[in-house]
């Protein structure tokens, strides 16, 4: 059920990331149920994380979801899934959504790597089978500091 999962998801981040108490409106749960999640569960995650993020208060609306994902960024189009120019473009968007709002501009970078390090970091380690050496490595990081950044993300490492 996305309502139970986005409420766990919601409930999980605030208490490691915010500490601010978030709700899912009607009209936003209405939004993840309408999304086809091609990403499943990790891609829902994001996306409640992202929404906490961008949501005014403590109040989450359709708006501060991200945007559904493309076809194209699916690699169900003409372009490669996730070329760096396809992600270059969606970035640039995201940062002048959240520039438009001085509130939000205050920790832009903090919100930009909240979003991005967390499924590069999964990936790594799905790469290395979990092995945190070999996926720091890879990363450009110290095992120390994945270790840190792990769990910093509530990211379990099985």
């Amino acid at each position: 059920d996305i309502r139970v999962l986005a409420e766990f998801f919601l409930e999980r981040f605030v208490d490691r990331q915010t500490g601010m108490q978030h709700r899912l409106t009607s009209e936003t749960v209405a939004e993840l149920e309408r999304r086809p999640w091609y990403g499943n569960v990790r891609e829902l995650r994001n996306a409640i994380e992202h929404a906490a993020l961008r949501a005014r208060g403590g109040t989450i609306l359709p708006d501060d979801l991200p945007a559904a994902v493309s076809q194209s960024f699916l690699g169900m189009g003409e372009t490669s899934p996730g070329s760096e120019a396809e992600i270059g473009v969606l970035l640039k968007a995201w940062a002048e959504a959240q520039l438009r709002d001085p509130e939000q501009a205050a920790n832009i970078y903090e919100q930009l790597l909240a979003l991005i390090e967390p499924p590069v970091m999964e990936v790594a380690l799905e790469k290395f089978h979990g092995q945190c050496a070999p996926a720091a490595r890879c990363l450009g990081l110290h095992r120390t500091t994945l270790s840190k950044k792990l769990k910093q993300y509530g990211i379990e490492n099985s």
